[in-house]
């Protein structure tokens, strides 16, 4: 009679040969014994530990995890900057705003102590030095007259620095002098040279003081009466000995104000343009009043 043939092992019973296989090969399921127990950090470490960085630049930032031996352990952290002033990217930070700020580095896992850990890393934002100054003038500069120049402190880049205080000076004290707002006042006709320095830099402008040739003024436009709120625009025309006007002509505007009997009020608002052009008011917020204006030249 002939043998029975053995029933055929189901489709899952294939699986377990490599289990067996498995078994008599101990390395490829159980680690060595420097592995039995997971490392834990006890530190976190920055390269640098602070940062002093120029505004507009990047530096490199390395965070470690080490344990108790100084190991080095693989874990996740989250890293948190101001976004306003500081920009992070991987191991890159940008400085964005002149400030101190603060990097915080905390692990997601808790450390020994059962906290998470957590590092401060300090960062302090400069502006980049000024590498340029320029200074210019809103017009000619007359004898007599008052003008205020202005100067921009720049850095390498073409960026400005905002709020520079400038030390004012003029090459020639008898012929032009300037306070420390950079108001020039011309005292005699002749070359002059008015300078601003901040932060060692030195900027200037030559515009030499002139004879003004101004011999009226007329001041044109405006109403008698006006209603609340009412916009009046004003113009002032110097003109030579010739009657041919001087558009550069440096005017200084002033008003008065006389509220209507009983009514109290706020005086009006002035805006003028400066030199030589236009300005004007808007009334007091409530009543009726009276608006003198004038046009002062000085020479």
């Amino acid at each position: 009679m002939p043998r029975p043939k053995s029933p055929p092992l189901p489709r899952s019973a294939g699986k377990v040969l490599p289990c067996f296989l498995a078994m008599a090969v101990p390395g490829l399921l159980f680690p060595s014994p420097d592995g039995l127990f997971a490392q834990t950090a006890t530190r976190i470490e920055a390269d640098p530990p602070s940062l002093v960085m120029e505004r507009g630049t990047t530096a490199e930032l390395r965070i470690r995890l080490a344990d108790a031996g100084g190991r080095t352990v693989e874990e996740p952290v989250r890293v948190v900057a101001p976004r306003q002033g500081l920009a992070l990217s991987g191991e890159t930070v940008t400085a964005r705003r002149v400030g101190e700020y603060e990097i915080v580095v905390t692990t997601v896992r808790p450390g020994p102590g059962g906290q998470p850990l957590q590092l401060i890393i300090p960062v302090v934002v400069v502006w980049p030095p000024v590498v340029r100054i320029e200074v210019e003038s809103p017009g000619p500069l007359y004898k007599g007259a008052r003008v205020k120049f202005r100067a921009t402190a720049l850095h390498g880049d073409g960026t400005v620095r905002p709020r520079a205080e400038f030390v004012w000076t003029t090459s020639h004290p008898a012929r032009a002098e300037v306070d420390a707002f950079g108001h020039v006042t011309g005292k005699a006709r002749g070359p002059v040279r008015v300078e601003a320095a901040f932060e060692g830099v030195t900027g200037g402008l030559s515009p030499g003081v002139r004879d003004f040739p101004g011999a009226s003024l007329v001041l044109e436009g405006g109403a008698q009466t006006v209603r609340t709120g009412d916009v009046q625009i004003f113009s002032a025309v110097v003109r030579d000995a010739a009657g041919n006007p001087i558009p550069d002509a440096p005017v200084e505007w002033s008003h008065s104000y006389v509220p209507a009997p009983g009514v109290m009020a706020p005086p009006a608002r002035w805006k003028s343009s400066g030199r030589g052009g236009k300005s004007g008011f808007i009334a007091p917020t409530s009543g009726s009043s009276r608006v003198w204006t004038a046009g002062t030249m000085r020479w």
